[in-house]
């Protein structure tokens, strides 16, 4: 039995928050779809955009580029990021059950040499702090999360061929497959920015404001 794709792919982010939400976020496939879903984590509602590829037979190229992920609306409390695993899985798991195809594994080709698709996915590695604020019981209190830098700056992709589980649903690497990983674009600064606390005072205009400039947040992998 293969291994879930939770097992071997830990390559999501923890990513946005805005209102209004970035415009700066691109889509890191340009001929890509942009696709927006909704799911609940932790008993929170995030809005996860993406953009994609997808050819419609045979073991052709598939590619899932993040975009952003962010709590929607962002008015929602006591809610904690989601992990990478648990978006990469969700995504994948989505992009494949709803936006595009894929061959099912075959119980009697467990290297799935002739029922496979190729996968590739790409995730920003330069992200920057934003900090929102908003009146709860008549108390301020501050939301924090990261966003994509503007621009893009560098990136991360994976490749790896992937079939479908025809019981399960769930998305699986295939057995002889390798997963390769590339690193393009313009580095970032290297030294981790924490979050921020509490602004001091209520800002003079409210809404969506960046916290210090841009770092690498992730890994590749």
């Amino acid at each position: 039995m293969k291994n879930p794709l939770i097992s071997f792919l830990l390559v999501f982010v923890l990513l946005s928050i805005s209102l209004p939400y970035n415009v700066y976020a691109q889509c890191l496939f340009p001929e890509g779809t942009s696709t927006t879903t909704y799911t609940d984590i932790a008993g929170c509602t995030w809005r996860v955009d993406f953009c994609w590829t997808c050819s419609i037979t045979g073991a052709s190229p598939s590619s899932i580029g993040i975009v952003h992920t962010y709590l929607d609306p962002p008015t929602q409390t006591g809610c904690i990021e989601p992990t990478r695993d648990e978006l990469i899985t969700y995504l994948i798991n989505y992009f494949f059950n709803s936006v595009c195809t894929i061959p099912d594994c075959l119980e009697n080709d467990p290297d799935c040499d002739h029922q496979v698709r190729v996968l590739t996915i790409r995730y920003p590695l330069c992200w920057q702090w934003h900090i929102f604020g908003k009146v709860v019981g008549g108390v301020w209190s501050f939301t924090k999360w990261k966003e994509p830098c503007e621009g893009g700056l560098s990136y991360c992709e994976i490749q790896t061929a992937v079939c479908r589980d025809p019981v399960t649903t769930i998305i699986h690497k295939c057995n002889t497959s390798t997963i390769q990983y590339y690193e393009y674009g313009t580095p970032c600064s290297t030294v981790v920015i924490a979050e921020p606390d509490d602004p001091a005072h209520i800002p003079s205009n409210l809404g969506n404001h960046t916290y210090e400039g841009c770092f690498k947040s992730l890994s590749c992998p």
